[in-house]
């Protein structure tokens, strides 16, 4: 989003997660926080970005948005009624953006690959858990979706790019001395089996 305000676009959000609402308004704050801080742009809300708020049974959600936002969103997260944002004025559809950006963590990146791209044609992009994404490639081959982050390696490599440090490039460090921590106990118990092996040997028990 903070690249997105940088290039005087708008972004609207929505939550199709029980659990997804309290994220995104927390994600948010340090989204702002960020392009105040890097890019010295301050976001204003209902300008530069809108968020929906969470409804329930994803699949018809995607649907009827490519109808329209209000199918499923008479009003945003804040109980604001969505005819009274300024940024949501001749806003109807997925005719009116430019495409879709989902970051889930389970079966909603194939219903926005089915609904929104299958049906209307929109463009779709995906961030996935690393786990995940590599079942999503062939969408890209296929060029159902036009881009896929995959995990926190992927997130870190677009903080990269963006220049735009965050949470995703310090967690590759973590990860990182993780990975190596879990090698050296690999091989330390590898040694130590093939140094107890050998000593059993020398001792005539094997």
């Amino acid at each position: 989003m903070s690249k997105l305000c940088k290039k005087s676009s708008k972004s609207l959000l929505c939550t199709l997660s029980q659990n997804g609402a309290g994220m995104v308004d927390e994600a948010l704050e340090g989204v702002i926080d960020s392009t105040k801080m890097y890019w010295g742009i301050e976001p204003k809300y209902g300008e530069d970005y809108v968020f929906l708020g969470y409804r329930p049974y994803y699949a018809l959600v995607i649907l009827g948005m490519g109808q329209n936002f209000r199918v499923n969103f008479s009003s945003d997260y804040h109980n604001t009624p969505i005819d009274s944002i300024p940024m949501m004025k001749g806003m109807q559809n997925y005719d009116d953006v430019k495409c879709v950006i989902s970051i889930s963590g389970g079966n909603v990146a194939d219903a926005w690959v089915a609904n929104a791209n299958g049906r209307y044609n929109v463009k779709v992009a995906l961030a996935t858990t690393g786990v995940m994404a590599a079942d999503y490639y062939p969408y890209y081959q296929s060029e159902q979706i036009f881009g896929i982050i995959g995990g926190l390696k992927g997130a870190a490599e677009y903080e990269y790019l963006a220049n735009n440090p965050g949470p995703a490039i310090e967690g590759m460090k973590v990860q990182i001395f993780a990975h190596i921590v879990i090698i050296a106990f690999i091989v330390l118990g590898n040694i130590g089996f093939f140094m107890d092996r050998r000593a059993k040997k020398k001792a005539g028990k094997i």
